[in-house]
């Protein structure tokens, strides 16, 4: 049965949910949703691993923040790494999918010791360009107006689901004003085996497959897999393709030139 707690970071409650025994594996959420993303997946994963998930500063059942960091998914890079040394877990797994896979990027980046695997699903790169964000941005506020974009948002936030869109598409736009790279530092220090994921119909994120091709060959040992079904994203909307997919690369016990 998952477990609810909550943490401190940066002088703000941080709610963390755990379930399972054995080898430790974080979940990470996109931006403008919390960890309730993973509300179908925690039972799935909890019979291989320790799952562990958290909602960012600001999001899901977390203290609010005013406004979002400028190296927003840095600093929740930051965040994921004190709560894997408040649980005492040395190395870790890691699912990050749209801005939880550049959260995941940023932990293996800072703290390579820590991640031994990494799956990186659905994002945008390394860097987001102004056509980008406001390509993001115009459909989420498209997105504000619609029913079912309301529940959802509503079901992973709460009443003040709007405030967070806001903040967020706030950051994003000045993240690509201001050409800020989204993972803090090089990515050749990376350590683990990185596979990245997505779907050639995710229309989310602009030419994602080229961003992918051009983004795959700075992570050492790294693979890209793109494929013909799902959307945005990935790990969610075809989870009968990614769940086998997810757990031969982490169970597997050889290299990432396997898959």
């Amino acid at each position: 049965m998952k477990k609810d707690s909550y943490f401190k970071f940066d002088g703000h409650d941080i709610y963390y949910a755990e379930q399972g025994t054995g080898e430790a594996l974080m979940l990470l959420h996109g931006n403008t949703v919390s960890s309730k993303l993973f509300d179908k997946d925690f039972d799935f994963f909890a019979k291989h691993f320790r799952v562990i998930a958290f909602d960012y500063p600001g999001h899901g059942k977390s203290d609010r923040v005013d406004k979002f960091e400028e190296n927003f998914w840095h600093y929740n890079a930051l965040c994921a790494i004190e709560l894997a040394e408040m649980l005492g877990v040395s190395q870790l797994n890691v699912i990050g999918t749209s801005g939880g896979a550049l959260v995941g990027l940023n932990m293996a980046v800072q703290k390579p010791e820590l991640v031994s695997k990494l799956i990186a699903d659905s994002f945008f790169g390394v860097q987001l360009s102004t056509d980008d964000a406001e390509y993001i941005v115009k459909g989420r506020l498209k997105g504000k107006s619609n029913y079912l974009m309301q529940r959802y948002w509503l079901n992973q936030s709460g009443e003040d689901w709007e405030s967070i869109v806001d903040l967020d598409n706030e950051m994003l736009l000045n993240l690509a004003q201001k050409q800020i790279n989204a993972v803090h530092g090089n990515l050749s220090k990376i350590t683990a085996d990185v596979l990245i994921t997505a779907s050639r119909k995710d229309k989310i994120v602009l030419d994602l497959e080229q961003k992918m091709t051009d983004l795959a060959p700075q992570i050492p040992n790294s693979k890209l897999i793109m494929f013909d079904q799902g959307k945005h994203t990935f790990m969610i909307t075809k989870r009968e393709k990614f769940r086998p997919l997810a757990l031969d690369f982490l169970k597997n016990l050889n290299t990432i030139s396997n898959l």
